[in-house]
């Protein structure tokens, strides 16, 4: 096995196909592409083991992070597109699964694919998305920064 290979790309190509019950890659990558729903618990196990696989140089994890990352960018390219909002400045916060633990590999790969759009602007919430738009809320109304400090607090022990 070469120094450049956490483990043989066969059995990675095979544990990704598993894990997307998909008899191949490409395939795989077309479901990731297009999002899917998922079993918790495997997918737990699977985002980690192609992360610290894609990190230690595998070129099959580097591939599948490569790809998934220019779909992630392709649907953020063409919503922009589709809204019109090529002139404006625009906010997208990446939130969720993809980007919880590990996700910095993935966002890297993002902010690569379109860093070309000088309008975007991307970043990760600190809070879940109903947290968030809790605490946006707040601040349209003007609520007092002293509670508002304290519904952060608050979120933040009740989220973790």
């Amino acid at each position: 096995m070469s120094a450049q290979y956490l483990i043989e790309p066969t059995i990675l190509s095979e544990r990704i196909c598993e894990f997307a019950q998909t008899p191949t890659i490409a395939e795989a990558l077309k479901k990731t592409n297009n999002g899917w729903d998922v079993n918790a618990l495997p997918y737990q196990h699977f985002v980690p083991f192609v992360y610290d696989a894609m990190l230690l140089k595998d070129r099959v994890a580097e591939d599948f992070v490569n790809q998934t990352g220019k779909g992630f960018a392709d649907c953020i390219r063409e919503g922009i597109r589709e809204l019109g909002w090529e002139n404006r400045e625009v906010h997208f916060v990446m939130n969720g699964g993809s980007f919880k633990g590990k996700g910095f590999v993935l966002e890297k790969v993002i902010r690569e694919y379109l860093s070309d759009l000088d309008n975007l602007i991307l970043f990760q919430s600190e809070y879940e998305p109903v947290a968030g738009a809790l605490l946006l809320s707040y601040d349209n109304y003007g609520i007092s920064p002293d509670y508002h400090s304290f519904m952060r607090f608050k979120l933040r022990r009740n989220l973790h």
